[in-house]
């Protein structure tokens, strides 16, 4: 897409009744120079195959799908505008119509537009009423403008566009006029659009307060992506303004009023001065991610260090890291916000930094000379030994918080690394251990995100055969994201650490749920019958039996069941080298320790 003048980006959710005709109005108007960007937010009608017919029909069509459902159109806007490199943006509802010469007229007025020295660039009145504020479909924004300012602010529901104008408004720009009967080219179709009590209530008390100035704010010189500042980059229809800086803006009294209160209440970081204070910026995008990371708060609060979180969802699949953040009310950005942002932390903080979305966070912060740190998120198969794929696991990442000390082994001297524990595991070793009457032997299936998963009828059919040879009850504790076939197995609604506590042994292929068992003082078997040759259990140094067959499989569970005493004394030598067992601090403390040590030694 390099070199288009103009990307037409259209957010589409749900709109099979609308977005056929406004896909056609694209097609027909005189301007045939451009591309149309079509972000599908996880419609569940006919949206996207009414998308993939013009995509298939005009190549100038592109088609881009959120991971997952990411709650608001900002999202899937701001997606669009990353993903183009295009000179100007035009955002299009799909229940609008694009009148056959509006971009044309648009274009005219961009050519047309006049730079100004950065001393003129005031703040001025971009409409004479606040009710008659414009929309995106009104507009050409140059695109770099677009990113400098943050895009739309995907923390709010309904007032992101008005939201956006007000901080347009802050930076000096206006919008020039086309002066075409053809521009104001969004004939949008009559709607209802909700108004939240609270934004009505912050919106009353603007307009009866006194007004006072709008502070200028410089134009940052390490605005991210584009560098590009409002009196240097090339002129569009967001102009810098020349009005009267007595002018008072309408939108002091514009419902967006309300957005301040609301970003506040829900801990979305918008103020541009904000996100440059921040220090540590964590990137989960697992819900154990975003908890394991919440651990490190109150000891980031104690030493006044600014932080924040990136909500991914939308950008990346519900993995519920959002739920874990928006209920531990801590200040948040969204994954696009935070592309387009003003963000410069000290230290970048991910679990994973292969997956694609947070790997570009991982090597942009590399490049911007920001500290990057992985903490290991659980067992790792760090050669990709049974993976069909090239991860690289935390070979991107310049510091890496090791689980134990052998996981050492896997990393050169070029990379810093931390031996700091397993977090989760502070809270599973004080448990007390116990045991059920009746031998239960639980079974954890976890041939997830496709790793081996032609094995899994295989692996469960021999630990359902040494049980039934035992005559002891076996139910199988099933990974989410496990895709097999589990018909006639017993399978729990328990969590994983529920089944460890309420059966008698846990026995598993290549998981953190032999070490967790292990913490909770439960007997573990790590049965490979398939051969996997990842080595992290192989070594069991006596914590647990390893198993390669039904035969060995039903003598190591005779002999456990038999023994119901507390593992974790006979597993500490194990646990030592793999999660740091005997350390001085509790791992929280200790990953903790690492942040604030490194947030120190790190300068900007």
């Amino acid at each position: 897409m390099p070199g288009i003048p103009v990307s037409i980006i259209v957010a589409v959710r749900n709109d099979e009744s609308d977005l056929a005709q406004c896909l056609e109005t694209i097609l027909r108007q005189d301007f045939g120079d451009f591309a149309c960007i079509i972000v599908d937010d996880r419609s569940e009608d006919s949206s996207l195959t009414i998308a993939e017919r013009f995509a298939a029909r005009d190549p100038r069509f592109r088609i881009i799908r959120q991971q997952a459902f990411s709650g608001t159109r900002a999202t899937a806007k701001n997606t669009g505008a990353r993903t183009t490199t295009a000179r100007t943006v035009l955002f299009l509802e799909p229940s609008s119509k694009l009148l056959g010469a509006s971009p044309s007229a648009l274009g005219r007025a961009v050519a047309r537009a006049e730079r100004v020295q950065d001393e003129e660039r005031i703040a001025g009145v971009l409409m004479e009423s606040a009710r008659a504020r414009p929309g995106t479909e009104s507009a050409l924004l140059r695109r770099d403008v677009f990113l400098q300012l943050g895009g739309f602010d995907e923390s709010m529901s309904h007032e992101a566009e008005a939201d956006f104008w007000v901080r347009l408004s802050r930076e000096g720009y206006v919008l020039l006029p086309a002066n075409s009967p053809d521009a104001p080219h969004a004939a949008e179709r009559p709607r209802e659009t909700p108004c939240h009590s609270a934004g009505k209530e912050a919106a009353r008390r603007a307009t009866s307060s006194p007004k006072t100035p709008i502070p200028s704010t410089a134009s940052p010189s390490t605005a991210s992506p584009s560098t590009a500042s409002p009196s240097t980059a090339s002129p569009s229809t967001a102009s810098p303004s020349t009005a009267s800086p007595s002018t008072p803006s309408p939108f002091n009294a514009s419902p967006s009023a309300a957005s301040e209160q609301t970003r506040q209440v829900h801990g979305a970081i918008r103020d541009l001065r904000t996100q440059r204070e921040v220090q540590i910026v964590f990137a989960p995008h697992k819900d154990y991610h975003a908890w394991t990371m919440l651990r490190s708060v109150p000891r980031l609060e104690a030493e006044g260090i600014a932080f924040a979180f990136i909500d991914s969802t939308g950008n990346h699949l519900d993995e519920g890291a959002r739920a874990r953040i928006r209920a531990a009310h801590v200040p948040w950005v969204s994954y696009n916000n935070y592309c387009f942002g003003q963000f410069s932390p000290r230290l970048f903080v991910v679990m994973n930094d292969w997956e694609p979305q947070i790997r570009a966070l991982v090597e942009d912060a590399n490049a911007k000379g920001q500290t990057t740190v992985a903490l290991i998120e659980g067992v790792q198969d760090f050669t990709d030994a049974d993976i069909h794929q090239r991860r690289a696991p935390y070979q991107r990442a310049r510091h890496v918080l090791l689980s134990g000390a052998f996981d050492q082994q896997f990393f050169s001297e070029r990379t810093q690394t931390h031996v700091v524990g397993v977090p989760r595991l502070d809270e599973l070793r004080t448990e007390a251990c116990s045991f059920p009457t009746e031998p239960l032997v639980i079974a954890n299936s976890n041939f997830s995100y496709y790793v081996l998963a032609d094995m899994q009828p295989m692996w469960l059919r021999s630990v359902a055969t040494a049980c039934k040879k035992l005559g002891v009850r076996m139910v199988v504790s099933r990974h989410p994201a496990d895709r097999g076939d589990f018909s006639g197995y017993e399978v729990t609604p328990w969590s994983m650490y529920e089944a460890i506590r309420r059966g008698s042994i846990f026995v598993s292929r290549f998981g953190s749920g032999i070490i967790e068992a292990l913490a909770m003082g439960k007997p573990a078997i790590y049965h490979n019958p398939h051969g996997e040759k990842v080595i992290k259990f192989g070594q069991s140094m006596g914590a647990y039996p390893v198993t390669h067959d039904v035969d060995s499989l039903v003598s190591a569970l005779e002999a456990e069941l038999a023994d119901r005493t507390d593992r974790r004394g006979r597993a500490k030598s194990f646990l030592d080298h793999h999660v740091a067992w005997s350390a001085p601090k509790p791992s929280t403390e200790l990953f903790a320790d690492a942040l604030v040590h490194l947030c120190r030694a790190s300068t900007k």
